[in-house]
């Protein structure tokens, strides 16, 4: 059994959901902080502030989770330079883990008869589908790993990220591997082959729009907080 298959992709999808929530909320509490300091009342002011603090706070702990999740064991390094390609790695764990629950379809005897139904054109099979798709997912994280770390690349770097999250969902919804994914999707008679594909196409169609500048968010508590064994 590979590394990949001890990820849930479940836990991590939703946690992806999560912070494709939290990244969209951001705008409306940047925009409460700037009329309530505008304002004239300090107690709103303070209230608001609590707010977005608590807000960043919720989205940090989702980073820190969807980051425990992916980075030891991905093979893409211990550095995250960005939420944005925090996420592109969550994908890729996500595709890598299904495409092997895939593999073990296709390497089932009794389940010949039934593949051969399903809308694999241009491939000729399971094993050519999964071979595909696991190698553009791949490919498509070489994209920015080539400028990760480079200060001197940094608009490489943040294009390169832009490019890959349209990838990855082109990959779901317009691509030569898009057929099967949809045929396997409506197959509620075989759960087996139905689930992990529904999971491929979520995880690649998340939609999460993050800023490739958006750094990995870390809230340090407090000294007083720490004593107190968290946040009154």
């Amino acid at each position: 059994m590979s590394k990949t298959m001890t990820l849930s992709s479940i836990s991590l999808i939703r946690d992806l959901q999560e912070l494709a929530l939290q990244i969209s909320a951001v705008p409306q509490h940047a925009d409460a902080l700037r009329a309530a300091f505008q304002g004239q009342s300090i107690a709103h002011a303070f209230i608001t502030h609590l707010d977005a603090n608590r807000h960043v706070c919720a989205m940090a702990a989702t980073v820190a989770n969807i980051k425990a999740q992916v980075v030891p064991q991905d093979g893409l390094g211990a550095t995250v330079e960005s939420v944005s390609e925090l996420v592109l790695r969550a994908q890729r764990r996500i595709v890598l883990t299904e495409l092997d629950a895939l593999r073990d379809i296709a390497s089932e005897p009794s389940t010949r008869g039934r593949l051969t139904a399903l809308a694999f054109s241009p491939f000729e099979q399971l094993e050519d589908w999964i071979g595909h798709v696991g190698h553009e997912v791949n490919g498509i994280a070489q994209w920015w790993i080539d400028y990760r770390g480079q200060l001197d690349e940094r608009a490489e770097y943040r294009a390169a990220l832009r490019k890959a999250h349209a990838a990855m969902r082109y990959m779901a919804e317009r691509s030569k591997a898009t057929p099967f994914l949809l045929d396997a999707m409506v197959r509620t008679d075989w759960p087996a082959l139905q689930a992990p594909c529904s999971r491929i196409s979520v995880a690649l169609t998340i939609p999460i729009d993050v800023d490739p500048d958006m750094p990995i968010v870390v809230v340090v508590p407090r000294s007083s907080e720490v004593a107190a064994g968290g946040p009154s």
